[in-house]
């Protein structure tokens, strides 16, 4: 995907998740799997390695085939509004 900023690419992935939860039978797993690698490529994520990693292991799980059981990915809970987290 050329020329889309970061915000907007992460807001069409939340957008996609969104109508997909609401609505299941919706074929849109292909489309989420393709923002994710976007995600996972974008240049900004270079400095938010836990997000690229996310973004490349969830974009496995939404390829047709892919095996059910992704182990998940071990970070620190965070609180809304924390400002020492660079």
């Amino acid at each position: 995907m050329q020329d889309q900023s970061f915000e907007n690419l992460y807001c069409a992935l939340l957008f996609l998740l969104t109508r997909k939860a609401r609505s299941p039978s919706l074929d849109l797993d292909g489309m989420i799997k393709d923002h994710l690698e976007w995600l996972t490529g974008h240049p900004e994520t270079r400095n938010l390695p836990t997000l690229r990693k996310t973004s490349r292991r969830l974009a496995m799980h939404w390829t047709s085939g892919a095996p059910a059981d992704i182990a998940p990915i071990k970070t620190t809970p965070v609180k809304p509004g924390r400002t020492d987290l660079h």
